[in-house]
């Protein structure tokens, strides 16, 4: 846990004067002046791309008649226009569950590669490997975190992750000084650490409960993300700035200030990261924004620097980033996500959002026939004196007209027939071009085709459009994966591990931040996608065996056939 800034009197810093952080004293205006423009900036940018998002998340939860408010950006849901009943049959649902588990079921964990050169390499590599296998099934969660990285980008096209160690959770260790933010695990540096600071007349050295704590990946939707605006790389970002709503009394423990309430309405992505909310916003009570910047390393800030403010006040700075002493330098344990690359701008495109289009047409059509058969019902015309009954727009429904006055002209128009659902599917057509999924991925064997080969190949196109995205996460993970393992430097020396071994047989490891060398390389896994369902199987094995049964039958026609001196017309 981060200690507690030294404050003076007021617990709520004042927006001008200066702050003294652990001992030095920092400039409120000077420190908070850049990061507020350019969080005035980033959210203008943010802005435009958020109503496109709303629309893609409502899609998503089958809620697909909508109206947009230009000026605020809200999306509406709409059950009924001018009286008649929407219809929905959503198409869309199947593919994100397709995509979904299609990607979701490729391999994204790397191995660990240690530089040695002697026989211990392997050893080490093995104890990394190891390790990181066990933190990936039962720390951070990684394969539930990759699902939810699947189903933001699908709907959202941008997300990313933060990978942090997480200090309050996990056994109480005791009591450690803190150097610069962070405890001094070794007991010799700590004792030489309070030797070396202790004044019989000054303030006493700072020291605070230590716990075991845990690596987090913590899941950030396109909400919680403010960008510099124009740089399309997130490599060439000079600053990244998340923004997530926190508890004033969370705020208020750990870094003793009071900030101010702010209207906040809450949302799956804003709240947990899934980005499939299709409930009413509701209002957060007793909420503030806490931003948290990073400065990437520039000349005047060599290792970066980290910042932590809210709309009306700066809570922490750290002349740092996350991770000061990464073998690929200073780094912020932040990792961009994106579904499909849009050259130009930063944020990407959804998977989801080609299909918008036709899932509306779908709807609109299905609409109309309904709202045509509906109001082409037999009617009985009667006059007004007549006992009737009130319009209910059934069967042989009884309407009332002026006595002597002549009945309604009634225009048929275009009755309903084939050409309408000639028009549907020509829409479940233009769906499945636009997401650039067939049939055959979505389990459905194409009119026609029924060889493993044949249907492995048509698999094969859909995969290769989605290859350039999976190679993107694969490359991310690894850099992901590689702040992961300095993460990691921070367990405890015993801490235990028990790893299952071949034949489901259990073996303890000890984890030993010693054996985990400066240099080492983490390599990014490999695989294709090829149909892996059981009816795929047995249509492979029912291709082979027919393949066999033919070469047998054309060999035993050789043996049974006379060699002519003419081969050629053999």
């Amino acid at each position: 846990m981060a200690p507690k800034t030294d404050y003076t009197e007021n617990p709520t810093p004042p927006q001008a004067g200066s702050l003294t952080i652990r001992g030095k004293r920092y400039n409120v205006d000077e420190t908070l002046g850049p990061w507020r423009d350019r969080k005035e900036k980033a959210e203008k940018h943010r802005e435009q791309f958020l109503p496109q998002i709303r629309v893609n998340r409502k899609f998503a939860a089958g809620k697909q008649h909508l109206d947009v408010n230009t000026r605020t950006g809200r999306v509406i849901d709409v059950r009924e226009r001018n009286g008649i009943r929407l219809v929905t049959s959503d198409i869309l649902s199947q593919y994100l569950l397709t995509v979904i588990g299609r990607m979701a079921a490729n391999d994204y964990r790397p191995n660990f590669l240690a530089f040695r050169e002697d026989e211990i390499a392997e050893m080490i590599s093995a104890h990394m490997n190891d390790t990181f296998g066990w933190g990936w099934d039962n720390e951070w969660m990684a394969e539930r975190k990759v699902l939810q990285l699947f189903r933001l980008l699908t709907t959202d096209g941008t997300a990313a992750v933060r990978c942090r160690y997480d200090r309050t959770v996990g056994a109480y260790l005791g009591e450690v000084p803190y150097m610069d933010g962070a405890p001094i695990l070794d007991p010799e540096k700590a004792r030489k650490y309070m030797a070396e600071n202790y004044k019989p007349d000054g303030p006493p050295v700072k020291i605070a409960p230590l716990r075991e704590g845990r690596v987090i990946w913590e899941i950030l939707s396109f909400e919680n993300l403010l960008t510099p605006p124009g740089i399309e790389d997130d490599a060439d970002f000079p600053w990244d700035l998340i923004q997530r709503p926190i508890p004033r009394e969370e705020v208020r423990a750990r870094y003793g200030v009071n900030i101010q309430t702010e209207e906040i309405e809450s949302s799956a992505a804003l709240t947990t990261g899934l980005g499939f909310g299709d409930q009413e916003p509701v209002k957060l009570e007793d909420y503030g924004f806490v931003y948290t910047g990073y400065e990437r390393p520039n000349n005047k800030h060599p290792q970066g620097r980290t910042i932590i403010f809210s709309e009306d006040a700066l809570l922490d700075v750290y002349d740092s980033l996350p991770y000061p002493d990464h073998p690929l330098g200073p780094r912020t344990g932040l990792h961009y996500f994106r579904w499909q690359v849009v050259p130009g701008r930063f944020p990407g495109k959804a998977f989801i959002e080609p299909g918008v289009g036709p899932q509306q047409v779908r709807n609109k059509r299905l609409t109309q026939i309904d709202a045509i058969i509906d109001r082409n019902m037999p009617k009985v015309y009667i006059e007004e004196q007549s006992l009737a009954r009130p319009r209910t727009g059934e069967p042989m429904e009884y309407v009332e007209v002026r006595p002597g006055s002549p009945l309604p002209n009634v225009s048929a128009g275009v009755p309903p027939g084939a050409w309408m659902l000639q028009d549907i599917k020509l829409q479940d057509e233009n769906a499945e071009r636009a997401l650039g999924m067939g049939r055959t991925s979505l389990g459905q064997a194409p009119t026609g085709v029924s060889a493993y080969s044949a249907m492995a190949l048509l698999t094969e196109n859909d995969a290769l459009k989605l290859d350039p995205i999976a190679q993107g996460f694969r490359l991310q993970m690894v850099e992901l994966s590689w702040d992961t393992m300095e993460a990691m430097r921070n367990w405890p020396s015993d801490k235990k591990m028990l790893i299952a071994g071949p034949d489901n047989q259990l073996r303890a490891v000890v984890w030993s931040q010693n054996e985990v060398p400066m240099e080492y390389l983490v390599k990014q896994p490999r695989g294709g996608s090829l149909p892996r369902s059981q009816a795929a199987e047995l249509q492979k094995v029912n291709d082979i065996w027919t393949l066999v049964a033919l070469k047998t039958c054309h060999l035993r026609c050789l043996t049974q056939t006379p060699i002519r001196r003419n081969w050629k017309t053999s």
